[in-house]
């Protein structure tokens, strides 16, 4: 029977193709017995039984008594635990929990007596230690998986501001938002998702300003999922997002832990997946997707100024091409007399239709700034401007392509490299599809139909019960952060869409030396030549 006991725990331990509860490790009538050998084969069975690779035992007798250390290898490593655990364990007069947990000084050691726990710890990068005779084990923490350093963020880098961004490793991500947050009602709570991942989550939040409802329905959304594995916060964001088929991104996703830190300051929830470089801002309106974190890190006239100049970008990459179509082919008359009649004579030459035309021109440049993407860093770039600038001349030249065409094209493809975020962009390059099969039906009526359509699905919309268009619709005095921002001391309250804790962001004399000036006397002006005469 002792024989078959392992066969026995590793079809009730394993849970194929079962995902209705995902703590579930060891079922509840399997507990340690304090037999050292039977209770390392529960452990090892989970495992799939002592071939597996991926667990390491190491056993170490003391005055008689035996303990078995459990870790995985690659997280843990092997050189960690022989100093932090192996070593000093091997050098005590004896052994129990409580003085092996004295004993161990490096990393946080703790007793439970949860195996489903402790196997979840096993499985973060923690070591197990059981002891002979006791039903109840040690979790010692010395994960040491390898990870990157911290250095400038990848996508939104920043003139002026900080040049950090977050790492694949989430404890350092955590201390990264921490450091802009030194504060006691800072609070994050972690999740797991994924039954083979078993990916980390961590829900950030400000007790006292963060809406108790909003952390309330992003962790239930997040407790509810039952996936297999989840590498990514791209992942996640598509899990949890209101609605699959809307076109904008309904969650705000950035590399940047201060613009996390102003994000929760705000009120809102920050959400950091273990593995992903890239975190959560939820909830996200269409205004927000075009705020940069350098709009506040620049005086107010230059912030204004950039965000203005992202706004045209935006309008530009959305419909520069839609009106092109228009004016070539339902109102002609919108042009200057002169630019009409060298479009005419440019047009006479080119074979192909003008809707041909701009689709054809728009997918050569998707193919381009994809193969930017994925090629060798060191060799695409040169390679790609050396084809973009040999296949521009040959169009032209042969009379392929309209070359007002081609500028109008190149105009949209600058302007997308304005836009903060790499989905905000994606979006807008989706709409401007839309628009030109609706100029080209329709001409200008289409245009301004699709433009209807687009409002209404803006309107309609919500991220985590905040509609999209807010604060414009719903409009609300409160926020001077739409599209035109004020000064820094002038942003006295938070959104009132967020409905936080604490309207207030900071007094309206802020800035309090203007107070203590007016009541100080003023200095004495020095007579001529600089000396005073007392």
């Amino acid at each position: 029977m002792a024989g078959d006991e392992p066969e026995e725990v590793r079809e009730t331990v394993t849970l194929p193709e079962q995902f209705a509860d995902e703590s579930v490790i060891v079922p509840p009538e399997r507990k340690l017995t304090g037999a050292l050998e039977s209770d390392s084969r529960l452990i090892e069975a989970v495992f799939s039984g002592g071939e597996n690779q991926a667990l390491s035992r190491r056993e170490i007798t003391v005055s008689g008594k035996t303990a078995a250390i459990f870790f995985l290898e690659k997280l843990a490593g092997l050189d960690t635990v022989s100093r932090n655990l192996i070593g000093p364990i091997s050098r005590m007069g004896k052994l129990s929990l409580e003085t092996i947990r004295a004993g161990l000084t490096a990393g946080e050691v703790r007793v439970s007596g949860d195996l489903n726990g402790g196997i979840k710890q096993l499985l973060q990068g923690s070591s197990l230690v059981l002891l002979e005779g006791e039903t109840r084990f040690l979790i010692a923490r010395t994960g040491a998986a390898p990870y990157r350093a911290v250095s400038e963020a990848i996508h939104e880098r920043a003139v002026r501001g900080p040049q950090e961004g977050f790492t694949e490793d989430l404890e350092t991500n955590l201390a990264l938002v921490q450091k802009r947050l030194r504060t006691h009602r800072f609070a994050y709570e972690n999740l797991e998702v994924g039954s083979l991942s078993r990916t980390r989550i961590a829900i950030l939040s400000v007790n006292g300003i963060t809406n108790p409802r909003l952390v309330a329905e992003v962790k239930r959304r997040i407790q509810s999922l039952k996936i297999a594995h989840l590498s990514d916060s791209g992942m996640l964001e598509q899990l949890i997002e209101d609605k699959w088929w809307h076109p904008y991104p309904q969650i705000l996703v950035t590399e940047r832990p201060d613009r996390i830190a102003a994000g929760l300051a705000e009120g809102k929830i920050a959400v950091l997946v273990d593995g992903s470089y890239q975190a959560l801002l939820m909830p996200a309106t269409l205004i927000s997707l075009l705020h940069a974190a350098e709009d506040y890190n620049v005086r107010w006239p230059y912030g204004l100024f950039m965000r203005l100049v992202r706004i045209l970008a935006a309008f530009i990459m959305v419909f520069l091409p839609s009106l092109y179509i228009v004016a070539n082919l339902y109102e002609p008359e919108l042009l200057p007399t002169d630019l009409l009649f060298s479009l005419v004579a440019i047009k006479q030459y080119s074979p192909l239709p003008t809707i041909v035309e701009v689709i054809l021109i728009e997918l050569v440049f998707e193919i381009m700034r994809e193969a930017a993407h994925r090629g060798p860093r060191n060799v695409v770039a040169p390679l790609i401007i050396v084809i973009g600038v040999v296949l521009g001349l040959v169009a032209v030249f042969t009379h392929l392509i309209n070359p007002v065409l081609l500028l109008v094209i190149l105009l949209t493809a600058i302007a997308a490299f304005v836009m903060p975020e790499f989905s905000v962009g994606l979006s807008f390059r989706l709409t401007r599809y839309f628009y030109i099969l609706m100029a080209f039906f329709s001409g200008l009526i289409g245009i301004v139909i699709g433009v209807f359509i687009h409002l209404h699905l803006l309107v309609k919309q919500k991220s985590f019960g905040v509609p999209m268009f807010a604060p414009i619709a719903p409009f609300t005095k409160r926020s001077k952060d739409i599209v035109l921002m004020s000064p820094v001391w002038l942003r006295e309250k938070r959104p009132d869409f967020l409905d936080p804790g604490q309207i207030l962001r900071q007094p309206e004399d802020s800035r309090g030396w203007l107070k203590e000036q007016s009541s100080e006397p003023m200095a004495p002006e020095l007579p001529e030549g600089g000396k005073s005469n007392d």
